[in-house]
């Protein structure tokens, strides 16, 4: 059932707000609702039972905000349950925007309710342990991986193992198909942890400790959990679900190389979820980044400061400019702005001349980072930070070279898409309300599926403490949490 005679009257298609249309915001409001009713007043209640699948189709305008979609769609869907109660868990309700696809499912209470009671927390708490108790930094994750390709087969899903450019820890690769046309969602989580002390789990007062526990096995059991609900309730509809987990992430062991493989190799969904300890906000926009290491040098030897040459260059002076030069770009930087992810920024946090008090040195050494907030700058960002290297050469009489590593790109994404819409729905349902939109501080994986897989990609895990220290945790609450937002968004995006 098309009900493209929910828009009302009035809403201009470009999108722009006469003054006659801003005295109709009352109509705008109300208008859909009472658009919904009159159309379903032409379909009998009769012709549901012969359907195995019911949708309704709602066209909505650019005009309308967000906040008003989800509203709309939210009240539909319950006026749909109680008009036509024998629909039950076949109701879908699906917004279609003009011009392009929204398509959205809010979900009929009755799903809700059953993906959130079946989530289990003892069976989730076990899986994430299991995770944990194996060693897997990075480079060296590949028994991690087996232990999770095993606990998926137990649970009876077909798994891959692409080597994807790492043979020495293959990938893990799975899914679940509802068999009928839709999106795939993607769990997508690094399995590698940083180079620490292996902490071994316990379980202690409701808190998981352990390596790897904030970061990331935590959430990729979350994953696992919510895969294995959806599994058992049949609650997928359509679509399907796409779980990957890999090795090589964490820097600077790690160059991201065996989930850049994936992605070229097709491992991806039209959408994925990150479980990075991000559980405060939606991160709709993050920030590309580079890492840089300056040196700065001159030709002749080191020597003893009282038997300096006249005119001998100043190495460790010049690093003292270079520190100045950037403190004096940094206020230019910020005014380079995203309302979500913040400001560019330039930052220097080692610096390092000299082998003792009263040498002047022959190498200076200064590393951090070069931050942008426009998709798409990070060449441009590279090519003005050589430049003001060059400046800085010509003005200190040194060599100065530099290695700028390229980290990611910058990334936004839009509040109206279908994966933003699913996951706010979803948390709604799980958590009491929508998360606050807001930009991600780091840059993670989800920077490369933007840019390199060009999907929508949110970061969204437990609260979890202690990520890249001896003393990582995270509560069993915030898992079980987490799973039923997976396990809910998935069922409302594909």
């Amino acid at each position: 059932m098309d009900l493209h005679r929910g828009v009302p009257a009035g809403v201009a298609a470009g999108g722009r707000q006469s003054t006659r249309q801003h005295e109709r915001q009352k109509d705008i409001h109300e208008g859909p609702r009472r658009k919904v009713n009159e159309s379903l007043q032409h379909v009998s209640a009769a012709v549901a039972p012969k359907f195995e699948q019911f949708t309704v189709t709602l066209r909505v305008h650019r005009f309308h905000s967000e906040k008003l979609v989800y509203f709309l769609f939210e009240q539909v869907t319950r006026f749909l349950e109680k008009v036509w109660p024998a629909l039950g868990e076949r109701l879908r309700v699906k917004p279609l925007e003009c011009g392009r696809k929204m398509a959205h499912n809010t979900l009929p209470s009755s799903i809700a309710d059953k993906l959130l009671a079946a989530v289990n927390p003892e069976r989730l708490l076990q899986t994430a342990t299991a995770l944990v108790e194996v060693p897997s930094p990075t480079r060296s994750a590949g028994a991690a991986a087996d232990r999770l390709a095993a606990i998926l087969r137990e649970d009876g899903f077909t798994v891959e193992r692409p080597e994807a450019d790492w043979p020495e820890s293959p990938a893990v690769v799975t899914r679940l198909d509802s068999g009928r046309p839709g999106r795939t969602l993607q769990f997508d989580g690094h399995l590698d942890t940083v180079h620490l002390p292996f902490v071994p789990p316990r379980f202690e007062r409701g808190v998981l400790h352990g390596s790897g526990a904030s970061d990331m096995k935590g959430g990729i059991a979350a994953f696992v959990e919510a895969l294995r609900v959806l599994q058992e309730t049949g609650a997928l509809s359509e679509g399907g679900i796409l779980l990957t987990a890999h090795d090589h992430h964490e820097g600077p062991w790690g160059d991201g190389r065996q989930l850049r493989a994936l992605i070229d190799a097709g491992y991806t969904g039209d959408g994925v979820l990150l479980p990075e300890y991000l559980g405060d906000r939606l991160a709709l926009a993050g920030r590309g980044a580079g890492i840089f290491e300056v040196t700065i040098s001159r030709e002749e030897p080191p020597v003893h400061e009282v038997l300096r040459p006249e005119g001998l260059p100043e190495v460790l002076g010049a690093g003292v400019e270079l520190a100045s030069r950037f403190a004096r770009w940094q206020p230019e930087l910020e005014q380079q702005r995203d309302p979500y992810s913040g400001h560019d920024s330039v930052f220097i946090g080692k610096f390092h001349a000299g082998e003792i008090y009263n040498q002047s040195p022959r190498e200076c050494r200064l590393n951090g980072t070069r931050r942008w907030v426009t998709p798409g700058f990070g060449k441009q960002a590279e090519a003005d930070f050589h430049r003001r290297l060059q400046d800085l050469a010509r003005d200190t009489r040194t060599r100065v070279s530099a290695d700028f590593h390229f980290m990611a790109e910058a990334f936004r994404i839009d509040p109206a898409d279908p994966l933003v819409l699913a996951l706010q729905s979803a948390h709604g349902a799980a958590a009491g309300g929508p998360l606050p939109l807001g930009g991600k501080p780091f840059v993670d994986d989800g920077n490369v599926f933007c840019n390199r897989a060009g999907i929508p990609a949110l970061t969204h895990g437990p609260l979890a403490q202690g990520a890249h220290t001896v003393n990582e945790t995270v509560t069993l609450d915030e898992l079980v949490r987490v799973a039923r937002v997976y396990a809910l968004t998935a069922a409302a995006y594909c």
